[in-house]
């Protein structure tokens, strides 16, 4: 991902960051709001909430007026407990669309496991993330080729997504293909080892008959 990061931006890369910019939507069925605020922080949902999120990050953010938007797959008991502790003024409500807060912010926060922060980059926001730095969530290889001394990069996600090898595989049946053998053929040649879990515990790798 870091080479796809450093690779040439053309046409494909500029139309796919556009795209993502303008053509974005809740995933869940939200509620429209009018709400704005200058700095959003969005949170993961209720199963992962303190497995990923660097809330000490997250809580020096609030003391400089960050806001925290619950996602909507986040349980009754554990949006009490964020209103409870860091009070209503502070914690937007689960139902509330995501897509639209994010438009009237200025400064998006996210974990590594949201595309919030990919769309807002897009979008010219200022992106930071507040995931802990040694959990791997699903974006986040992506998020650590577009930082750069500690700022998420824009034109690096245009490179990403210009890449033919970067995994990232368009919708257009046309390249499809060509990205898939892309991808792998950069892999050939390249040493395989073990893959190790979290735990740093080695895990076999099995055989496979055809």
């Amino acid at each position: 991902m870091q080479q796809a990061a450093n690779s040439q931006i053309n046409a494909t890369g500029e139309r796919l960051f556009e795209d993502i910019a303008e053509n974005n939507e809740d995933k869940y069925r939200l509620r429209s709001t009018g709400e704005q605020h200058d700095f959003v922080i969005f949170l993961p949902g209720t199963n992962i909430l303190d497995k990923v999120t660097d809330w000490p990050k997250v809580e020096r953010a609030m003391a400089q007026g960050a806001k925290i938007k619950c996602h909507p797959l986040t349980s009754p008991t554990v949006y009490q407990h964020l209103v409870h502790k860091y009070g209503a003024q502070s914690v937007i409500e689960k139902k509330k669309s995501g897509k639209a807060i994010l438009d009237r912010a200025a400064i998006v926060g996210c974990c590594e496991n949201s595309e919030m922060g990919i769309v807002a980059l897009a979008k010219g926001k200022k992106v930071y993330l507040f995931g802990k730095r040694d959990e791997w969530c699903t974006y986040t290889a992506i998020y650590r080729a577009l930082e750069t001394k500690g700022v998420l990069r824009a034109d690096r996600l245009k490179a990403i997504l210009s890449s033919d090898s970067s995994g990232l595989i368009p919708s257009s049946p046309d390249s499809q293909q060509e990205n898939v053998t892309s991808f792998f053929e950069q892999y050939i040649g390249v040493e395989h080892v073990a893959p190790r879990s979290f735990s740093s515990r080695v895990q076999q790798a099995g055989v496979v008959n055809s």
